[in-house]
């Protein structure tokens, strides 16, 4: 998939760890990071209807 390495590393590296990382087309993270323990998703999904195209994808973060 474009990106779910690259994002899988970027999460990471904050020590948020993947929930559903084993479908081919959606890979969910979550944890909490800093000293207050502020929860964080996010989700890389190919195929989102989202975005309105039929070959797009979307990526979404939230902190």
């Amino acid at each position: 998939m474009p990106y779910g390495d690259d994002l899988s590393s970027a999460f990471e590296a904050f020590g948020v760890k993947g929930k559903s990382v084993d479908l081919a087309h959606y890979y969910e993270y979550a944890g909490k990071v800093g000293s207050d323990k502020h929860p964080v998703r996010g989700e890389i999904f190919t195929r989102s209807l989202a975005t309105g195209g039929r070959d797009a994808m979307h990526i979404y973060v939230a902190y």
